[in-house]
């Protein structure tokens, strides 16, 4: 109820001195600001007195206690058996839901405010992220984000923020949204991709990708943006630690040209044109114990691989699927339930699926209706083969590639990021 009123307060004071300058306000709490418990291993929350009543309340029992030890029991295969455990799957839904609950309530509280002063204002914050590097378990499990889809239906929250996945973030290696970026886009929400890539400015950081050059910082930044742009989102550059991470005109440049290239795309058509919807469940954070086994194999280290079967996918939660059109999507991959497979075995089924392949090279493809951007994974040659007869040039150069055709061929040093723009192939005689 304090921090409430704090908060109105404040937004109160921005408004009445600054508002013209504010977009909205991006509601913060927890680690990071993050809306988490803790991301530290091995950490789990919460057995406050207040939790406690809460749990007890909610759970209509006034002798509960929070469970002590969430981790996998000798002889357990990692799965939570509800028979065996029921406190423990009770807390783990109830350990998510009152931090959503918190969301929506602060959210709430912001919106009303600014509806007493007369201002419409978006409210943005951290939250969903199912997309965890794996090895950490108390990153997935204690995070508290595992009741996104209650977020999605809260209509005072407009934005939800998260880094982008801290797993594979090498030159080579792909982006993707630690949250569920599908589901917030079919809900309506926007969505805004932290690019907190350690760029080659500032020393090594131990616990995150390190570029080594500007030409790797240039192409890892550019992939992560045009990523984020077909998700439905875009991005803001954090400098971490206030080191200048940006510090450097070329880059400076670099970074510019992908900016005019994302405000010519507000023209495009950006309809996704993804044939591949990959399934998340929440309710996996309350079906496991906190072990890294399952969770790793299950979840956290397969959206890499899929985004290398050579077209774009698409990520939503399982809530979702009866909201989902069946005659884009021609192959739907539950990520809890399908058994491990290489790339290949995943490229074959997409292709038996009738999956549109713009390369079988192991590339990141992030395309869309009017552009197509390529992350090269290895040096070398490939063909590029397109959904329809189109014109091809690069969208940064405007060099012509192909003035009509459905496949052109292009060799790309690995960690390169190629973008071309596809418009209507030119007619003979016109």
């Amino acid at each position: 109820a304090e921090m409430g009123e704090r908060m109105q307060r404040l937004i109160r004071y921005c408004e009445e001195r600054y508002g013209e300058h504010f977009l909205g306000y991006h509601l913060a709490a927890g680690e990071c600001g993050e809306w988490s418990y803790a991301w530290r291993n091995y950490t789990q929350s919460d057995y406050s007195p207040a939790q406690v009543r809460a749990f007890r309340a909610w759970r209509h029992d006034p002798a509960a206690d929070i469970p002590r030890d969430w981790r996998r029991p000798a002889g357990s295969d990692g799965r939570l058996d509800p028979t065996r455990d029921p406190l423990l799957g009770d807390y783990l839904r109830f350990h998510s839901h009152v931090v959503a609950e918190a969301v929506c309530h602060f959210a709430r509280l912001a919106k009303e405010e600014l509806r007493r002063l007369g201002r419409e204002k978006i409210v943005a914050v951290f939250y969903g992220y199912h997309f965890t590097p794996p090895g950490n378990p108390s990153a997935f499990f204690n995070s508290g984000h595992h009741a996104l889809a209650q977020v999605l239906a809260s209509p005072d929250v407009d934005v939800l923020c998260a880094p982008y996945s801290y797993f594979r973030r090498e030159a080579g290696g792909t982006y993707y949204s630690q949250l569920v970026a599908g589901s917030a886009r079919l809900h309506g929400k926007l969505y805004y991709s932290e690019e907190d890539t350690v760029t080659h400015v500032v020393p090594a950081h131990p616990y995150r990708y390190h570029c080594p050059d500007r030409w790797t910082t240039e192409n890892v930044i550019r992939r992560n943006i045009l990523g984020a742009l077909r998700d439905g989102g875009t991005s803001w550059y954090m400098d971490w630690f206030g080191q200048n991470w940006y510090r450097d005109e070329a880059l400076m440049q670099s970074i510019a040209a992908t900016q005019r290239l994302a405000r010519e795309r507000l023209a495009f058509d950006n309809t996704s044109v993804a044939q591949i919807a990959v399934i998340a469940d929440e309710t996996i954070a309350t079906r496991l114990y906190h072990d890294p086994e399952l969770i790793n194999r299950w979840t956290l280290e397969r959206l890499p691989d899929l985004w290398r079967i050579g077209a774009p996918l698409d990520v939503f939660l399982k809530t979702d699927l009866p909201l989902l059109d069946r005659r884009q999507y021609r192959l739907i991959i539950e990520l809890d339930r399908e058994p491990a497979g290489t790339v290949d075995d995943w490229r074959r089924t997409a292709r038996a699926a009738g999956v549109h392949l713009y390369t079988d090279a192991g590339d990141q493809v992030l395309a869309e209706k009017e552009l197509l951007t390529l992350h090269a994974a290895r040096d070398g040659e490939r063909r590029i083969l397109l959904p329809r007869r189109c014109r091809v040039q690069d969208a940064f150069t405007g060099e012509a590639v192909l003035t009509a055709g459905t496949e052109f061929t292009v060799s790309l040093p690995s960690g390169a990021t190629a973008v071309w723009r596809l418009s209507p192939a030119v007619q003979q005689g016109d």
